[in-house]
């Protein structure tokens, strides 16, 4: 699992918390995986707001996450991505 705080909305400060699967290659014996992202929980202070989150919202927090990725090609460790 991985963390990352982020601006959500009109300025809502969310914790993300998340699995992220890189993508894979494969192999004979193994098939190729898709690059993914896994949300489990965002919280305001300590609150999951999850359930209560548009489809967009969440799909928007994705995109948040895969850039953050891409931008540092690596795991992020507790970083602020505005937006």
């Amino acid at each position: 699992m991985s963390e990352l705080l982020m601006t959500i909305g009109e300025g809502l400060t969310v914790l993300v918390d998340y699995d992220y699967q890189p993508s894979e290659r494969g192999d004979q014996e193994t098939p190729p995986v898709n690059e993914s992202v896994a949300i489990n929980a965002v919280c305001v202070d300590d609150i999951d707001i999850f359930d209560i989150l548009s489809q967009i919202t969440i799909e928007t927090i994705e995109l948040k996450i895969f850039d953050s990725y891409d931008k540092e090609l690596q795991e992020p460790d507790d970083e602020y991505v505005e937006g």
